[in-house]
């Protein structure tokens, strides 16, 4: 384990136990945490991880002093992770692919397909968050989050492996990892293109097209 990844375990160990037995036990706690982040994802998103200071939140969650925030959390790193633990869909989207109907691939693929492109397309603000973890800390905390839902990632590898229609030559976790891509590719490259792109298929039609080239692939098989 390199030295940057245990300090980075151990930050967010600590950050966890201060955060929730500590800042959130009162009313009066809990909203000064909302405050504070509120305001540093505002900024962490609107000017970068870097080109935020302590200061900088401080004022934009209306503190007259940067102190009251240092009462709460010690650094900005501290309240990225706080942000990535509160802001995640990732627990959600594993209840609702736990509930999802669908006994074979191409039952289950439309399902899974729509519920969890609306549920990421509404947390677009926590994909910015991931990619500040990426660019600035290597994404050990997305790392983190992920290694500690382990259990919901081993359910859907064994509902995936009782599936009719799944190639039996690829891994089930592969599969995970493509339909994972598929999705959030989707999502980000839905935000990013511009309209003309997106005009020329409608939304059903784009959605039905990616999911034939899951299931089928792209190659021409005649």
């Amino acid at each position: 384990m390199t030295l940057i990844l245990e300090r980075c375990i151990l930050i967010y160990e600590r950050t966890i136990v201060h955060f929730y037995e500590v800042h959130m036990a009162t009313p009066k706690g809990e909203q000064a945490v909302d405050a504070i982040m509120e305001a540093a994802e505002t900024l962490f998103l609107s000017q970068g991880f870097n080109g935020t200071s302590m200061r900088d939140i401080a004022r934009q969650a209306g503190y007259k002093s940067v102190a009251g925030i240092y009462n709460h959390f010690p650094d900005k790193e501290t309240i990225l992770i706080a942000l990535l633990n509160t802001r995640s869909p990732y627990p959600r989207i594993f209840a609702l692919v736990d509930q999802l109907e669908g006994d074979t691939a191409a039952e289950f693929i439309p399902n899974l397909f729509q519920a969890v492109t609306r549920l990421v397309n509404e947390n677009t603000r926590f994909i910015g968050l991931v990619m500040l973890d990426f660019l600035e800390f290597n994404a050990v905390h997305v790392k983190e989050i992920l290694t500690n839902l382990q259990a919901p990632i081993v359910r859907i590898l064994q509902r995936l492996q009782g599936m009719e229609g799944w190639r039996k030559d690829v891994p089930p976790i592969v599969i995970v990892r493509t339909i994972g891509m598929l999705i959030f590719g989707y999502v980000i490259t839905q935000n990013l293109l511009p309209a003309f792109v997106l005009q020329m298929l409608t939304e059903e039609e784009w959605k039905k097209s990616v999911m034939d080239i899951l299931l089928n692939g792209v190659g021409d098989k005649q």
